[in-house]
């Protein structure tokens, strides 16, 4: 595909091969291009996947301690009201 010319570099001996290998080339950055956005937005959504698994464990547990509180509240002052009466 090349010959060695002047001792030090390289000419093509097929001009058309070199399009093709630049063709390649761009393939392949292409593909790597891809590949790093496909890996990107991955790991985008795995990041958005923990946040609301961590935002609705906050909901949940949020949600138990005010329902206790409630109950607590409740109990005391509609319960002593009623015993007092």
């Amino acid at each position: 595909m090349y010959r060695l010319y002047d001792w030090y570099s390289l000419v093509p001996t097929n001009p058309g091969s070199c399009v093709q290998e630049e063709l390649k080339i761009l393939r392949l950055r292409y593909s790597l291009l891809v590949e790093e956005e496909l890996e990107t937005r991955e790991n985008e959504l795995n990041r958005l996947l923990e946040e609301t698994k961590q935002s609705k464990v906050l909901s949940h547990d949020l949600l138990h301690n005010n329902l206790d509180l409630f109950v607590f509240v409740f109990n005391f002052f509609f319960l002593n009201k009623q015993t007092n009466n």
